[in-house]
């Protein structure tokens, strides 16, 4: 899944949950973004002003650049 910004509209909070084998990357900026409950996912967010939150997921690898970051209750995943 490619998600793409609006045009001429930043993003304030992102929720992505429940996805289950998928690749996401998101292109625009972003000032929350909170993932639960997802598993075996890539997921590539190159632009993250405030936090990023990672929560119940499993098999996780996550791409993010973000002023914070926190995981939070997941299995086998990874971060960078």
């Amino acid at each position: 899944t490619w998600f793409q910004r609006p045009e001429g509209e930043d993003i304030d909070i992102l929720n992505i949950s429940h996805c289950n084998d998928c690749n996401i990357y998101v292109t625009g900026h972003v000032r929350y973004c909170f993932i639960a409950g997802c598993h075996d996912c890539t997921i590539v967010l190159p632009a993250v002003s405030s936090v990023c939150t990672l929560q119940n997921c499993e098999k996780i690898t996550i791409h993010c650049v973000a002023r914070c970051f926190k995981m939070e209750n997941s299995i086998d995943s990874s971060a960078f």
